[in-house]
């Protein structure tokens, strides 16, 4: 497993976690960093954890109104995980 591989495994699963008590938490820089970093993730990471996938879209479709930079890494999320 390639140490990048590695690292989301455990990172993603508590940035997952820390998303669902907060949406749009800041990270270092701005309102959101965390959930569009998140978003940024590289697909086949999400080939081999659906069920975090799925905990992310059902996060996202709970925030009331996403800032625009967030919904374009959405959409970008969206374009490269399309659910086989």
């Amino acid at each position: 497993m390639h140490r990048d591989s590695m690292s989301l495994t455990y990172l993603v699963p508590l940035a997952i976690e820390h998303l669902q008590r907060d949406p749009l938490a800041a990270g270092d820089f701005y309102q959101g960093d965390l959930l569009k970093n998140v978003l940024s993730v590289d697909p086949q990471f999400w080939q081999t954890r659906p069920d975090l996938r799925r905990t992310l879209e059902r996060i996202v479709n709970n925030v009331q109104s996403l800032p625009e930079a967030l919904r374009e890494a959405l959409t970008r999320f969206r374009t490269l995980n399309k659910q086989q």
